[in-house]
């Protein structure tokens, strides 16, 4: 037994609608894109079987086609394959990202739906729309913007990668790229930049690497580089912009402790040594530094005198002691002979 597919004469697939989204924005009647810009389909598919017919329309895939649109090549995008049940439908989501560089015209958007229902008959439906691309007269736009190192620490310097590209009509000269941050006084320019109005033409771009260094006494923190490419004599201007990081040097940092020195102030103070006499100390105040101690320093002399002095007192105290005794032993013995 085999099983041979065929074409239904009158398809029971359907395309009952579609709503288109340029960036968000409904179209209506013809659908305007730009370049890089995003297209949105919502496709409504449909199985016209009847209830009382009762056949599923089964694995439907959608296919959107933008014929030539991408230098002489087509953008296609499909859908998840699906099945609908007899008289029932379905909306569907398909996207496209139309390309930086494409021609300013109008191209043909083609949407194709295809299944099988239960007996293995073949069903589809085509539908065709108009899709235009307007370009501005004059547009450059940044497609590449990167630095080799986006956080700096002990080594202050890096390098900017910049591109930009000619995505309007007209032909550019004397364009002007800008790289500037005033915080870090960073201001690098290049002028005297011409730009071909051909988008498939490499003479539309323009590539350049800038070094960026960045003050060895920044501050750590998150600075961001704006970007500006000025053109159309002057009148018409791009901007973004790079994150860069500077952190601390961990080298510099220890240096910098290293150098710091901590002073202690001694407040002034009087001694009264036992002599009676009143020592008053220097003014002047200098750091305390910690120094052993010496037999001879001036607090222990000043010991020693203290201690001299007492031994002395009791030499005296005793030798008069004794003369006393002895004097009193004279007058005894005198007595006594008498």
């Amino acid at each position: 037994m085999f099983l041979i597919s065929t074409v239904s004469a009158e398809s029971k697939l359907s395309i009952d609608s579609i709503k288109a989204y340029t960036d968000g924005n409904k179209d209506s009647g013809t659908i305007d894109i730009s370049p890089e810009s995003n297209l949105e389909l919502k496709i409504k598919i449909k199985n016209t079987y009847t209830d009382d017919e009762d056949l599923e329309i089964q694995d439907i895939g959608v296919t959107a086609t933008i014929n030539d649109i991408d230098d002489g090549d087509d953008l296609e995008e499909e859908s998840d394959e699906f099945d609908l049940d007899a008289d029932d439908s379905e909306t569907i989501d398909i996207e496209f990202d139309i390309p930086l560089e494409v021609e300013d015209g109008t191209y043909d958007l083609v949407i194709f739906a295809e299944g099988k229902d239960e007996n293995g008959t073949k069903h589809n439906a085509t539908d065709e729309f108009t899709v235009r691309v307007k370009k501005e007269s004059h547009d450059i736009k940044f497609y590449r913007k990167s630095l080799d190192n986006n956080v700096l620490k002990c080594i202050r310097s890096t390098t900017a990668n910049i591109g930009i590209v000619n995505i309007g009509k007209e032909k550019e000269e004397d364009v002007e790229i800008e790289i500037k941050n005033s915080a870090l006084d960073i201001n690098v320019k290049e002028s005297g930049i011409e730009l071909d109005d051909d988008p498939f033409d490499d003479e539309s771009k323009y590539r350049n690497t800038y070094t960026i260094n960045v003050p060895s006494d920044a501050l750590a923190g998150l600075y961001k580089l704006s970007l500006k490419a000025t053109y159309n004599e002057d009148s018409d201007t791009t901007t973004d912009s790079l994150d860069l990081t500077v952190e601390d040097c961990p080298t510099a940092k220890k240096e910098e402790e290293k150098e710091e020195v901590e002073t202690v102030i001694q407040p002034p103070t009087t001694t009264t040594p036992t002599s009676g006499v009143i020592i008053q100390p220097p003014t002047t105040t200098q750091p305390v530094t910690t120094k052993k101690s010496s037999l001879f320093s001036s607090d222990n002399n000043t010991l020693l005198i203290a201690g001299a002095i007492i031994v002395e007192l009791i030499v005296i105290v005793v030798g008069i002691i004794l003369v006393v005794m002895w004097a009193k032993r004279g007058k005894k013995r005198a007595r006594q002979e008498l």
